[in-house]
């Protein structure tokens, strides 16, 4: 054979075509390397450059032989330096191996970031074995394989999409098995470290579940909340019919058209589910106006229809005096009275406000200090225009 050249780790066949005479007997030496060391092309694995001599005898006994050196060159150093103990499924891990080595590949390449270099990412949808190969300054490559793997997420169920109204809360139900779970944005959940919680969006929110095992593996999932205004509803300002006429209730602009609309009670009533319904009746009464959406969202107001057109007093059943210039005053409001007296007392009786001038509302002070929040006790006396002495009484409610 010839003399050749081979990398570590390679295999060369030896001889020649042929290697010696028809029914020849073949001995090759040293034998340790080689397959079928007794044949006239044995397969060569040496470690080392090493030298082949093969005895050839014939048919008639004669013997010859002849030498081929195989020289071995070294393979590259190439290690894993440092790899993730693992990654979770989605994610990516960084691996090193050595550098200032030739033509770099990566396998499999299309689950690598930079697949021609020695320090890279590696994003494996499961458990891999991964190989990288790299060639040296002598033309002899190394490869090494190793295996990276990948934790599935941890399974989070957050729900099914739900619908409220303005205002409302709503219970969200959400599942795993993970170690650790929460809802997130927070502001919109009572307690966002329990899969079951009471939720209170202000508007369409998403609100995400992230659940994490113990190897830190993360999985989210999303439930949709709508949430839906709620309807238009006036039921117009309250009417003195002191001449018993026909009116109509409501306003211009009583409710959208596209909800449905209930005003109770509806005797006398020219059409219950009108916008401006008709009405002659010789009774005070307290019409009420409900509102509803498609969605069931609802709301309600109420029209006072008078008459009898006596001496009356609207008296407030709360106020919250906290400067935002929203009901910051508790304030009556009266029709033909006279000589008025206001007094309000705190629960042990104590007068906090007296007044004779019912244009003065009690903004909430006390001696100079902030009322206490809570239930106050009040009083109005008062004469009718023909001098009759009436009184209210009621309680009141001072929040803020």
């Amino acid at each position: 054979g010839v003399r050749t050249t081979i990398c570590e780790g390679e295999s060369h066949v030896l001889g020649g075509n042929p290697t010696g005479p028809v029914g020849s007997l073949f001995k090759w030496t040293p034998s340790d390397d080689l397959i079928s060391p007794v044949t006239a092309n044995p397969e060569a694995s040496p470690l080392d450059t090493t030298l082949y001599t093969v005895f050839v005898t014939d048919l008639n006994g004669c013997v010859n032989s002849s030498r081929v050196r195989l020289d071995v060159k070294s393979k590259p150093q190439l290690e894993l330096l440092d790899k993730e103990k693992y990654i979770c499924h989605g994610d990516s891990g960084a691996v090193y191996v050595t550098d200032g080595l030739l033509n770099y590949s990566w396998s499999p390449e299309q689950w690598v970031l930079n697949p021609h270099k020695p320090e890279t990412f590696i994003f494996p949808p499961s458990t891999t074995i991964m190989s990288v190969t790299a060639e040296g300054f002598n033309g002899c490559f190394a490869t090494v394989d190793f295996e990276m793997e990948v934790k599935p997420l941890p399974e989070v169920y957050a729900g099914e999409d739900v619908e409220i109204c303005e205002g409302d809360t709503v219970a969200v139900f959400g599942s795993s098995e993970a170690k650790k779970t929460v809802w997130s944005p927070a502001e919109f959940v009572e307690h966002a470290d329990l899969l079951t919680t009471m939720a209170y969006p202000v508007s369409r929110t998403v609100l995400y579940l992230t659940a994490t095992d113990q190897y830190d593996c993360q999985n989210t999932d999303d439930v949709l909340i709508y949430v839906y205004p709620y309807p238009h509803a006036d039921a117009g300002e309250n009417i003195d019919n002191c001449h018993i006429e026909t009116i109509f209730l409501g306003t211009e602009y009583t409710a959208d058209p596209e909800n449905f609309i209930t005003w109770e009670p509806s005797e006398n009533l020219s059409d219950p589910h009108a916008q401006n319904p008709y009405v002659l009746s010789p009774d005070n009464m307290t019409y009420y106006l409900t509102v509803e959406t498609p969605q069931g969202c609802i709301n309600t107001d109420s029209i006072y229809v008078e008459a009898d057109c006596y001496s009356r007093v609207y008296i407030p059943s709360s106020f919250s005096p906290n400067g935002d210039d929203v009901n910051d005053l508790f304030l009556i409001s009266t029709y033909r009275i006279q000589n008025p007296n206001i007094v309000i007392r705190d629960k042990w009786g104590h007068v906090v406000f007296e007044t004779n001038d019912i244009t003065v509302g009690w903004d909430g002070m006390v001696n100079g200090v902030e009322g206490a929040i809570g239930v106050y006790y009040f009083e109005l006396v008062y004469e009718t225009e023909s001098g009759k002495v009436q009184g209210e009484k009621s309680t009141l409610t001072l929040i803020r």
